[in-house]
């Protein structure tokens, strides 16, 4: 009677060999030891890295603005001003300030009836602002809506303010003794929009010194929205400016495919360098590996993550989990992946200490490529030593049952020819040569 596949020896011994999974199951979960090991030491060599940067910055104290004590909420008081490298067209229209939308900073009555977002700029000796008001309740006139300014060197307080007759072109005021009296060094374009109104204007940038103050005034109920408070001369925010002394220490010190960030009490970056590695795990070996091979190892590599977002270069505002705790007095870390790309990116943040406190924070980014290239290359060697492995093993398992099964059936044919059905002899069994135990049955 013929035999099925699964009934036979052969099928057996191809099951035992399936235990040989084990080998690559082991070499995996010794690859990801390592792996974690290797992470916690990068995590390890940022903190350090950070830490020392922090010292060396906290020795240019007069490029910090304030300080941050324990348990203090951090306030938005000071405002960022941007560079330019193209003057923006002062249409009232924010099309070409795109590049800076998510460097607004946003304030917002708790209510949400009133809400202010606003950027600057500067160009060419010239300061740009664009100030963006959600109020539904618009209107124009010595009695309407307003913005007003406050700039201060510390000492001497100058206040300006933008009231149109209608929307379109405007030239600000500047108060002088109790009355306000026409600035035309001021000058813009104020565009109503669905939820409230865009306000895009410009002015010399001798007027800006050290702090500025925006607010808004909303005529129909009297509510006032402002980034800090407009006066006397010494409580308006500071306006920040990147420090160049900063930027050319981070980009000495700053190891290669690591970038650095510097930023104050607030968050606002004073400086950055360096720039992310941007190459693939897999990039080196794209060449040498099928498409399927590669998916199969970026499948089975570990990519824990705790967020997923990423960073521009141009970012203004660092409002993250380790910076925050940074500025809190805590250092901290964070891994996130960057959507569209199969790098994680492991950071470490740690405060700037002044005299009294926090004055800023120090942020330290690295990918971890060079660790997924070990792994990659680890993986490689595994898969094809762990392949020929159990390719070789399974062949000879499969030819020695491949024999044991020939010798079985050759002595069941010699049974089948020497004795009947019913038990009688007629014939001889001729011996085998083999010593073993199918040989002493023979």
């Amino acid at each position: 009677m013929p035999r099925r596949f699964h009934h036979s020896i052969r099928f057996k011994l191809l099951l035992v060999s399936l235990t040989l999974l084990g080998i690559p199951w082991a070499g995996y979960r010794f690859i990801h030891e390592t792996e974690q090991f290797l992470r916690d030491a990068q995590q390890q060599s940022l903190q350090g890295t950070a830490q020392a940067l922090s010292k060396l910055v906290a020795q240019q104290a007069d490029g910090f603005t304030g300080q941050h004590l324990p348990g203090q909420a951090n306030h938005r008081n000071n405002l960022y001003l941007h560079r330019w490298e193209l003057a923006p067209v002062i249409d009232g229209y924010p099309d070409e300030w795109t590049l800076f939308e998510g460097n607004f900073t946003r304030y917002r009555l708790p209510d949400g009836s009133l809400g202010l977002e606003l950027a600057a700029g500067e160009h060419a000796g010239q300061a740009y602002l664009l100030v963006r008001v959600s109020d539904t309740s618009r209107a124009y006139g010595a009695q309407g809506d307003r913005v007003d300014l406050s700039l201060s060197d510390g000492t001497q307080l100058t206040r300006l303010r933008i009231q149109p007759r209608a929307p379109g072109w405007i030239m600000g005021q500047r108060l002088q003794g109790r009355r306000f009296v026409a600035e035309p060094a001021l000058r813009g374009e104020w565009q109503e929009t669905d939820g409230g109104y865009v306000l895009e204007f410009r002015l010399p940038l001798t007027m800006l010194d050290k702090r500025m103050a925006v607010g808004v005034y909303n005529s129909a109920d009297g509510n006032r929205l402002q980034t800090s408070r407009l006066f006397p001369a010494e409580e308006p925010g500071y306006l920040v400016r990147p420090s160049t002394a900063m930027q050319q220490l981070l980009a000495e010190l700053t190891p290669p495919a690591t970038r650095a960030w510097v930023v104050d009490h607030e968050g606002l970056v004073l400086a950055q360098a360096g720039r992310l590695d941007a190459s693939a795990p897999l990039s080196a070996d794209e060449q040498q590996l099928p498409w399927l091979v590669q998916q199969l190892m970026l499948a089975v590599l570990p990519h824990q993550a705790d967020a997923e977002f990423a960073i521009p270069t141009h970012r203004s505002r660092l409002d993250l989990a380790p910076v925050n705790e940074a500025l809190a007095g805590r250092p901290s870390g964070l891994r996130r992946s960057i959507p569209e790309n199969d790098s994680i990116v492991v950071s470490a943040a740690v405060p700037v200490r002044g005299r009294d406190g926090v004055i800023g924070a120090v942020l330290i980014e690295q990918t971890t490529n060079a660790i997924l290239s070990i792994q990659n290359l680890a993986l490689q060697r595994l898969f094809a030593v762990t392949l020929v492995f159990f390719v070789v093993t399974s062949l000879g398992l499969l030819a020695f049952a491949s024999l044991l099964t020939t010798r079985i059936r050759r002595l069941r044919n010699r049974l089948d020819r020497a004795v009947t059905h019913d038990g009688r002899i007629i014939g001889e069994i001729s011996g085998g040569r083999s010593r073993d135990e199918i040989g002493e049955l023979e």
